[in-house]
């Protein structure tokens, strides 16, 4: 605590005050907020006006200063993986199409990864029905929950969506790239300290959805949709197995087809280039 000059010279009285300038007296002074606020009101209300001004603007710069150091190394990332994940998009079509085809409902039979039977051997509900009953839960079970009207929609629309992620780095490192910070006009430095995070991060989601896609084309995933199709209560009988990179998709009335997996596919994918601690953007009065 401090003493105040105008209520309380000799004795602690405040915690937080303000810098006052008097210019009749020529002097500066610490005062207290109460007292500060009583003898100008509306200059108390614009000194913190301008404190919160002052701290934004500070913040902004702490921000793109924080983010600037790794955008080389971040857009070096994505452009390195851009392709490896247009394949797994690739095949992400590939895979919606046959199961459609097989006459597999994904939106109501695969949900959460969760594969369900219907099962007459656990009794029957109240209704009558058979009892439905989780058979398996498969990994990476994003690959195939496509809904089939937004299928030639969605053919590489996550990698489309991360070109123009990778595109509003780009244009916010050239809106910084050889100037001072300090010299960004009010509207850049606003929009470059608000976004750059948010497209960061939007990015290392778009990293972890691919690693969980990922995980779909794993052995262990095939025989549990094959297990799934040959139950009895399943919602529609078919084969699919994996042998070495060909993924093949069989159907009771003898059809077949077969994919290939490409290697970049269970690349592993990289992180994304670590970033510094963050600086104490706090500014007093």
């Amino acid at each position: 605590m401090a003493p105040c000059p105008c209520c309380s010279r000799f004795h602690a009285k405040f915690i937080h005050g303000l810098i006052g300038w008097f210019p009749e007296e020529k002097v500066i002074r610490i005062i207290g907020s109460t007292c500060f606020k009583n003898l100008d009101e509306a200059v108390e209300k614009q000194a913190h006006v301008n404190l919160r001004r002052r701290q934004a603007e500070r913040s902004d710069r702490q921000t793109i200063r924080f983010y600037e150091e790794g955008l080389d190394a971040l857009i070096s990332t994505v452009e390195a993986c851009l392709p490896q994940f247009e394949e797994i998009d690739d095949l992400q079509h590939d895979i919606v199409e046959n199961l459609l085809a097989i006459g597999l409902p994904l939106d109501r039979h695969i949900r959460a990864g969760e594969l369900w039977v219907t099962d007459p051997e656990i009794g029957k509900a109240p209704d009558g029905k058979g009892t439905r009953r989780l058979l398996a839960v498969v990994k990476g079970h994003e690959i195939i929950t496509m809904k089939p009207p937004e299928m030639t929609d969605e053919t590489r629309r996550i990698s489309r969506n991360l070109r123009r992620r990778l595109e509003a780095v780009r244009y916010m490192q050239r809106k910084i790239e050889g100037k001072a910070i300090n010299d960004l006009d009010d509207e850049t430095r606003k929009h470059i300290a608000e976004n750059l995070p948010k497209v960061r991060e939007m990015i290392a989601r778009t990293f972890e959805g691919y690693r969980r896609r990922q995980a779909f084309v794993s052995s262990d995933t095939f025989a549990k949709l094959k297990e799934w199709s040959r139950h009895p209560g399943a919602p529609v009988s078919f084969d699919i197995y994996r042998e070495n990179r060909w993924l093949s998709f069989e159907t009771p009335n003898g059809g077949r087809t077969t994919l290939t997996i490409k290697r970049k596919v269970e690349t592993p994918i990289p992180d994304l280039p670590a970033i510094a601690a963050k600086a104490d953007t706090r500014e007093s009065a």
